[in-house]
């Protein structure tokens, strides 16, 4: 006679875990805490593996343990942690007493006021007013300038040479009533570098769009020229910047920097 054994067979993976964490009950107490992905266990086991002889030790630990592996479990702190402790990156906050203003073009629809919020800040200068554009044509702005100069405030305007003398350029009525007025005609650049025969004798332009006020505690930059086209008819914007305290490191001070080192250089 042969006497047959049954085959043994083994349980598949995710039986087998299951199996255990069955065992685990049995033994004592598998608590979890947490959710998702995060979840933690807490095993308390009784004496002998029985279950009665946890019960009390489970009520016990619970209740000290439990709050501070959940906090570990949802990224908090705790004195159990077994890592350094994950701290949120503070929001960044804006510089202290600096502000910024967009204004855009063209007026008066559909922007109703922008043109009136440009010359409120060129009314804000009490020292200095420094300018400079490719073009000068608007008689509202010239008339600005102006009224800067006869309060008082040093206005010095840097215009491209071409423009200077174009049709409707009010670079000579600004000379005439005392702001300073200076061109690129003695910039040394040429045009693409010099390097096409068309253009090589022709020297480059002054592209720039901006006005530093006292000295860069307040600064307008943008794609607006001084022009009225600028004002009436092309898409155009300006940055309003104020600065209450400027630094060197600032961008107004850097404008100024930049204004006063094409204001020597062009003399």
């Amino acid at each position: 006679h042969v006497r047959c054994r049954p085959a043994r067979v083994h349980p598949s993976p995710a039986r087998a875990r299951k199996s255990r964490r069955s065992r685990a009950r049995e033994r004592g107490y598998l608590i979890p805490v947490g959710t998702g992905r995060r979840t933690a266990a807490l095993l308390v086991m009784g004496k002998g593996g029985r279950r009665g002889g946890g019960a009390g030790i489970a009520a016990r630990l619970l209740s000290k343990f439990v709050g501070v592996i959940a906090g570990q479990c949802a990224g908090g702190g705790g004195k159990a942690t077994q890592g350094p402790a994950r701290t949120a990156a503070p929001a960044p906050t804006p510089a202290e007493g600096v502000s910024t203003e967009a204004l855009f073009f063209p007026c008066p629809s559909p922007h109703e006021g922008a043109i009136e919020r440009l010359h409120a800040a060129l009314a804000e200068a009490t020292k200095s007013l420094d300018v400079c554009v490719f073009a000068f044509t608007d008689g509202r702005l010239c008339g600005a300038l102006k009224a800067a100069h006869r309060r008082g405030v040093r206005v010095r305007v840097l215009v491209d040479d071409d423009q200077r003398s174009a049709s409707g350029s009010k670079a000579a009525e600004l000379a005439a009533a005392g702001v300073e007025v200076r061109d690129d005609s003695k910039s040394s650049f040429k045009m693409g570098g010099g390097r096409h025969a068309d253009t090589a004798h022709l020297t480059s332009h002054m592209h720039n769009k901006f006005a530093v006020v006292d000295g860069g505690r307040l600064l307008l930059t943008g794609s607006f020229n001084w022009t009225t086209s600028a004002v009436l008819s092309n898409y155009e914007n300006v940055l309003v910047l104020r600065d209450s305290n400027p630094s060197t490191k600032s961008a107004g001070a850097a404008y100024q920097t930049q204004f006063n080192l094409l204001w020597d250089r062009l003399a």
